[in-house]
């Protein structure tokens, strides 16, 4: 049988400091990992063959942040300015805009990588304990993956009983980050070690997206007063969303300890759609 023609995809970060191609056969199906990094970094497989396969048009490889654990054998590489995770063996999640069919719609293989190596250490939270303490709420902490930020939130359980909000979202940086995001009060959520966080800002800039300097993982979204004149040309339901939120800590779900992502119900939101200006892919 003849080999398959292989396809070219491109690809970017969200910052758009690294813009590549790579040459795979048609991707049909993705491969997911439940290790302890790629669970919270939500990353998706697509194989490439050689380092050839992978060219750079903007930035180099080199220029990537590398991160290595357990046995150090395997370089995980982002944008050191957006976090965007480019390079393990190729991210499904850095292709641009409608070279796939919708990711939460694909099929995908899961790769044991938990059963590799010895177990992940969980960092201890040993910040101060956040507000928000009461009857039926439970305590959680969670963590980037090398533990230099550390998070605890009071909230109702993250089980199939919890009723609030909470969304994966399809825009140009959720599509390539992954997060899977709950909206608490800042007041309920405690940060250790937030001087180890970059906050990147887009769009209008009011929520930045602070992910470790030294992994990567995305953790929380912070935020920042637009100005006025940004305000001024929003719609009623931007203004609600934008003005509203100012309390809010998000907070990416996947970084916290015992919590299975399965039981939760988790909606999909549009945004790459619904969200404006739009994205402009590099």
């Amino acid at each position: 049988m003849a080999e398959e023609e292989p396809k070219t995809y491109r690809g970017n970060c969200h910052c758009a400091a690294f813009v590549f191609e790579a040459k795979l056969p048609e991707i049909k199906k993705l491969q997911g990992c439940n290790c302890s990094y790629c669970h919270k970094d939500a990353f998706l497989y697509a194989r490439l063959k050689g380092q050839e396969d992978l060219v750079f048009e903007k930035g180099k490889l080199e220029d990537l942040v590398s991160y290595q654990f357990g046995p150090k054998g395997i370089d995980h590489m982002f944008c050191g300015k957006c976090g965007t995770t480019i390079v393990v063996k190729g991210h499904a999640r850095s292709f641009q805009h409608g070279q796939l069919p919708n990711l939460w719609d694909m099929e995908l293989d899961h790769f044991d990588g938990a059963s590799f190596g010895s177990k992940y250490e969980i960092p201890e939270f040993e910040g101060p304990k956040p507000e928000g303490e009461g009857e039926g709420i439970k305590f959680y902490t969670g963590s980037c993956h090398c533990g230099a930020v550390r998070v605890g939130i009071n909230t109702f359980p993250l089980d199939k009983t919890y009723n609030k909000f909470m969304t994966e979202c399809n825009c140009s940086f959720d599509n390539r980050a992954g997060c899977a995001w709950i909206y608490p009060s800042a007041k309920r959520v405690s940060i250790q070690g937030e001087e180890n966080v970059t906050v990147y800002r887009f769009n209008l800039g009011v929520w930045g997206k602070a992910f470790c300097k030294t992994c990567g993982i995305y953790l929380y979204g912070k935020y920042h007063s637009p100005p006025e004149a940004a305000i001024a040309n929003l719609s009623e339901e931007g203004k609600k969303w934008v003005l509203g939120g100012a309390h809010l800590r998000p907070l990416n779900i996947r970084i916290l300890n015992g919590v299975d992502l399965k039981e939760l119900k988790l909606s999909h939101s549009d945004g790459y759609t619904n969200i404006p200006p739009g994205y402009t892919e590099p």
